[in-house]
């Protein structure tokens, strides 16, 4: 009851009520949030996958992308934050109407691909085709900004898109 694990947790799950009244606000909104447990455990952009088909190790990636024969995303992202567990894109969302290999790996911030991507802000998308970057995307985006990463996105797909 002293309010300890409520300031720690980093994503507000932790809720300490001293009233009845306190409880019954954080009762409500509990209740009032349309989220399923089940909502939780989909693979999110710039999360540690829970599909382990979508995860591949460092030393895959020139096979799985740069000799991908369709487009290839491969999402680098870093496990430092768990607010893209909770509040983070679902990856299904990204890509509704193009067939693509998605992929994610975990670097940390001095790896080569880093470099030789020049990666600045993680979790970052890069889109190949025939084993060319094409495009890529840097930085958190939440599922409120959901619209503008999508839109990010369709900029880029034109320009790799099988004719």
């Amino acid at each position: 009851m002293c309010g300890s694990c409520e300031q720690s947790c980093p994503v507000g799950a932790i809720r300490v009520a001293r009233t009845k009244e306190e409880y019954l606000r954080i009762k409500k909104e509990i209740e009032s949030d349309p989220r399923k447990v089940s909502d939780l455990f989909v693979d999110r952009y710039g999360a540690e996958p829970r599909s382990p088909a979508f995860f591949i190790s460092r030393r895959s990636f020139p096979v799985q992308i740069l000799e991908a024969t369709q487009i290839a995303v491969v999402e680098f992202f870093t496990n430092e934050s768990i607010e893209c567990l909770l509040h983070s894109i679902p990856v299904k969302e990204l890509f509704p109407d193009v067939k693509v290999k998605y992929r994610k790996i975990e670097l940390g911030r001095d790896d080569e691909l880093v470099k030789t991507y020049d990666i600045n802000n993680f979790p970052c998308l890069l889109f190949f085709k025939d084993g060319k970057l094409t495009g890529k995307i840097e930085g958190y985006y939440s599922n409120s900004q959901k619209k503008i990463l999508i839109g990010k996105i369709k900029k880029i797909m034109p320009k790799i898109q099988v004719n």
